[in-house]
């Protein structure tokens, strides 16, 4: 939805601008700047989601194979992020480490 909204902005902004009441609604370059943010931070992880909805059975050999990728490629920081995009890579990051971190579930994950 993110993506189809910033390939559409053109078209976004000539609607909403073209009537007064809906022309405070026109996306501004810090919206924008906000919707790419997001759009690097979680663009990525819509594969992986992807791949695992569509198996009919998850294996936990795939949980840490892909906790191992996201922690060392897909949500580690590249050259070109915000400080936003960091922040919400870091926060998806802890947030999935946090679910597997029970040492039960890490020992039957090893």
């Amino acid at each position: 939805m993110v993506c189809r909204v910033l390939e559409q902005q053109q078209a976004i902004r000539q609607v909403l601008s073209g009537d007064q009441k809906t022309s405070h609604l026109v996306p501004t370059w810090q919206d924008v700047e906000a919707l790419e943010s997001v759009q690097a931070a979680i663009g990525p992880l819509t594969s992986f989601t992807d791949m695992l909805s569509g198996e009919e059975q998850v294996t936990l050999s795939a949980v840490r194979a892909g906790l191992h990728i996201f922690r060392t490629e897909v949500l580690a920081d590249s050259l070109g992020d915000i400080m936003l995009t960091i922040d919400m890579k870091s926060s998806i990051l802890d947030y999935m480490e946090s679910k597997y971190s029970d040492s039960d579930l890490s020992s039957f994950l090893t």
